[in-house]
């Protein structure tokens, strides 16, 4: 009988030792957190995203009054939203050292940002898409030339500048930062706003795409007045090319069958615009140059994947054509939409245009 009470009363003291230690576990300050196969040790009263929304992989920082890069996110998100906070100073290294993971950074508006470094983004190898945006009371920024080089895994790129807030020299710091694109993954470059100076688009900024494959390349609204026609060599997987909303006036060299050479070669090419650039002189109308019909006897040809031109509102000359005689492109070509209208390209033609047979929108003014 003795036995049996010093037994049960043995089992008594270990169930309330054990039930104990798993109260205390409960309630405990302290708490296991298993993520990915590691364990760390945090606060049950977690201090982390009070200031920021955080998801599962995201953290929106956006509008916060943020004036520092947050230190204490969780480590492993993969998109981060900074955007229209007065931050002064992206640190060198910390955007890698504290969120090596990200995939999709926004700083967009960040307004009293200064200076993008050849080492901000330093261990932001997973990095895909990056968004910069000026707010109109941004300071002017400098960027290095090797800022994007750290982001070998970069897919898409959107830069909108502010003209009155940039430096006159801002257009020449975004492009000399192409360099920091070689051999990357870069597919989609955006650069509206950087330049309230006219200027011309050069082949040498463009040449570190040589071993890139840049499907899409955006430059609306940039004070372009020339582009060089070298440029499309390094861009052989081009499949969209916007110039819109720019002063474009010439192509350098001023031939006509060298631009139409390299066009030709880019046979992943589906969109052109150019559509919409700033006259820069008076058309003559009334005074038409006439075409010699004999460079038009060839079958003209087009880029094989072509299905839009847009060229509406454009100066190509300062006197329009006259065609009097037939013109004629390739069938081999899947060209569904040309957009024309206000161009003046040519205000007569004596016989019909052949070989267009995939067309469904022809917007023009010109009369026969």
């Amino acid at each position: 009988m003795e036995k049996q009470i010093l037994t049960l009363i043995y089992l008594a003291v270990v169930f309330m030792n054990v039930n104990g230690n798993v109260n205390y576990a409960e309630k405990g300050e302290l708490k296991k957190i298993q993520n990915d196969g590691f364990s760390e040790a945090t606060p049950s009263n977690d201090n982390k995203c009070q200031q920021c929304n955080c998801t599962t992989w995201t953290v929106d920082c956006s509008n916060r009054n943020i004036t520092s890069l947050p230190l204490d996110l969780p480590s492993n998100i993969t998109t981060l939203d900074l955007s229209g906070n007065p931050i002064k100073v992206l640190p060198d290294y910390l955007l890698g050292r504290y969120y090596k993971n990200l995939k999709t950074l926004n700083i967009t508006e960040v307004c009293l940002l200064k200076n993008l470094s050849a080492y901000v983004f330093h261990g932001l190898g997973k990095l895909q898409s990056l968004y910069h945006r000026c707010h109109h009371r941004s300071v002017p920024i400098k960027v290095n030339p090797y800022t994007f080089k750290p982001l070998k895994k970069i897919q898409n790129i959107e830069i909108t500048g502010c003209t009155r807030t940039m430096y006159p020299t801002a257009r020449y710091d975004w492009l000399e930062a192409f360099k920091g694109l070689q051999n990357s993954k870069i597919e989609k470059i955006t650069y509206v706003y950087i330049s309230w100076i006219p200027f011309i688009v050069k082949e040498i900024n463009f040449k570190y795409f040589e071993n890139c494959k840049l499907k899409e390349l955006y430059m609306p609204n940039n004070k372009i007045t020339a582009i060089e026609t070298g440029v499309v060599k390094y861009l052989q997987y081009l499949e969209i090319i916007d110039f819109s909303r720019n002063m474009i006036a010439a192509f350098i060299p001023n031939d006509f069958v060298v631009p139409v050479l390299y066009l030709l070669s880019l046979i992943h090419l589906k969109v052109i615009k150019v559509d919409n650039s700033e006259r820069r002189m008076a058309i003559d109308i009334n005074n038409p140059r006439t075409v010699n019909c004999g460079i038009l006897k060839w079958t003209l040809p087009l880029p094989l994947g072509l299905e839009e031109l847009h060229i509406s509102g454009t100066m190509v000359d300062s006197r329009p054509s006259s065609i009097p005689c037939e013109m004629k492109f390739q069938r081999e070509n899947r060209l569904r939409i040309l957009n024309a209208a206000d161009t003046h390209v040519a205000t007569y033609f004596g016989a019909p245009i052949k070989g267009l047979v995939n067309v469904q929108q022809i917007i023009d003014n010109m009369s026969n």
